[in-house]
């Protein structure tokens, strides 16, 4: 395997052996701790109520607790942690690349970048991400193509109200994780 051909060509599986190798230019992505903190509430309340209504007596009303309770927990918590555990930010020679599966998979070779500026994801604002077209947004994660608030179309890959706003001549991309700084480092010492 050659670290030179273009991600398009290469299989997801390669793309995490390549990020194992340049952890100086990984950015990952998170839920954040209050929707973690929420979704284990409501499995420990769940298997309460569950676990109360077997002790009451109220057998049926504990079985369709559990038969509902369980499944919805693990689609959730396929949903909160491993997807978003699998966001990632990697910027190499070849580009920027961004990688959310099983929404978003794709290459921003630096010689297409016409700009790159901070700015933030405000309710009301015109980088507002207003509809998802297709991804996944869970409190200030969002990983996927979302409608602005202005009517454009953007790939956005952020955990937080701060983004890089990236633009090529056909695309606009807004990137996000926790440490926007050395992203912003990282890209700008490619541009230059």
């Amino acid at each position: 395997m050659t670290t030179s051909c273009p991600l398009a060509e290469r299989e997801e599986s390669d793309i995490y052996r390549i990020m194992d190798n340049a952890h100086e230019t990984m950015f990952h992505l998170t839920t954040g701790r209050a929707v973690r903190s929420s979704f284990y509430l409501a499995v420990a309340v769940s298997a309460g109520v569950a676990a109360w209504s077997f002790a009451s007596g109220f057998v049926w009303t504990g079985i369709c607790m559990a038969a509902v309770g369980i499944p919805m927990a693990l689609l959730f918590w396929y949903m909160f942690h491993v997807n978003p555990s699998r966001a990632i930010i990697l910027v190499d020679a070849d580009g920027i690349r961004l990688s959310a599966p099983p929404f978003l998979i794709a290459t921003v070779p630096f010689d297409q970048i016409v700009g790159a500026s901070r700015d933030s994801l405000k309710k009301g604002r015109g980088l507002w991400p207003q509809k998802t077209l297709r991804g996944m947004r869970v409190g200030s994660y969002r990983t996927g193509q979302f409608r602005l608030t202005n009517g454009t179309e953007a790939t956005v890959m952020a955990d937080s109200g701060r983004v890089l706003v990236v633009e090529t001549h056909t695309a606009l991309y807004l990137l996000g994780p926790k440490n926007l700084d050395k992203l912003e480092q990282t890209i700008a010492k490619h541009l230059s």
